[in-house]
């Protein structure tokens, strides 16, 4: 691949951290509200649904920061080194790393699940 001459600076990595967040926040609410809308209907989603919007955002947008803190920078710090600075191909990590945490969690989830209900009551 043919690397580009950008520069990385800590200011144009905390930039693309902010808006990798604001975008994976912005993201989550508009998927919620959509499925919303299509399990319960626009009149309900309106009248129930757009009072929690700014907390799940608020929530989703943490999330999305620590996530892209933890596995989203060193990634992307791999990427630079390896000379690998296109768009697209930081664009493919994203998705692919997003895939792999949600995986991984969903993993977790089930496996916490599962040992839970092994106890005896």
């Amino acid at each position: 691949m043919e690397a580009s001459n950008h520069r990385i600076s800590r200011s144009r990595a905390c930039l693309a951290l902010a808006v990798g967040a604001l975008t994976g926040a912005s993201a989550t609410v508009a998927a919620m509200l959509l499925t919303s809308i299509w399990l319960q209907g626009i009149k309900t989603t309106l009248r129930f649904e757009l009072d929690s919007v700014p907390a799940i955002f608020a929530l989703a947008l943490l999330v999305w920061a620590v996530g892209l803190i933890v596995f989203g920078a060193p990634a992307w710090w791999l990427l630079h080194r390896i000379r690998m600075r296109r768009w697209q191909v930081a664009a493919a990590l994203g998705g692919v790393l997003t895939f792999l945490v949600y995986a991984g969690l969903r993993i977790i989830n089930v496996w916490i699940g599962r040992r839970a209900s092994a106890r005896p009551i």
